[in-house]
């Protein structure tokens, strides 16, 4: 019988072959569905993914701040800055360390690097220095004062990162000394704070 509907077909020039088929909107609907589920799940785990890149961009940057100001202090025997700066020209006197920062000398005001703002909601904050908005590495690339750069993001002082700066002009990445639930500590071995 099947063969005969074909055969009826073939005669009024209605084929069956595989071109003249397609998808049904219910078919079309279900596969809308899984492709926005899909969706629905990776964008969440894609910012993630960007926060945490950025967060470590931050922690980088500060590091190599430290490492450039030291050199710059010893190098050229004068007294450099580390600080806060949201025009790359000055220091802002501002401990919003997230709207960018410099290295300078402090006697002529030259300039050796700046960092623009760090976007996304990361924020970086300086503990326990003598200025939250300045760090002064000596000719000899020692430090007024040991404390720590903190870098947030929105998990948190669970998701912090930091950067603990010793007398010495050396910097280190903060660790969870005192094993307090996976919050890291500062130079004084306390747990770090966002906010």
């Amino acid at each position: 019988m099947l063969s005969a509907v074909k055969q009826t077909r073939a005669a009024r020039g209605l084929s069956m072959s595989p071109k003249a088929q397609g998808f049904t909107l219910l078919e079309l609907m279900v596969v809308v569905s899984m492709v926005s589920i899909l969706i629905a799940i990776a964008v969440p785990a894609f910012t993630s993914t960007i926060e945490r890149s950025r967060q470590s961009t931050a922690v980088s940057d500060i590091a190599r701040a430290i490492d450039i100001a030291r050199n710059e202090a010893v190098s050229r025997v004068t007294t450099v800055e580390l600080c806060a700066s949201s025009d790359g020209n000055t220091c802002s006197g501002s401990a919003a360390w997230e709207s960018g920062f410099l290295v300078r000398s402090v006697s002529a005001s030259e300039v050796f690097q700046v960092w623009e703002e760090i976007p996304g909601g990361i924020t970086v904050k300086a503990v326990n220095f003598a200025d939250d908005a300045k760090v002064r590495f000596s000719p000899e690339g020692l430090v007024d004062a040991a404390g720590t750069f903190v870098i947030c993001g929105n998990a948190g002082a669970s998701g912090a990162s930091a950067v603990v700066l010793n007398i010495s002009g050396l910097g280190r990445l903060a660790v969870d000394d005192d094993d307090s639930g996976n919050i890291i500590d500062d130079n004084l071995g306390r747990d770090v704070t966002c906010g």
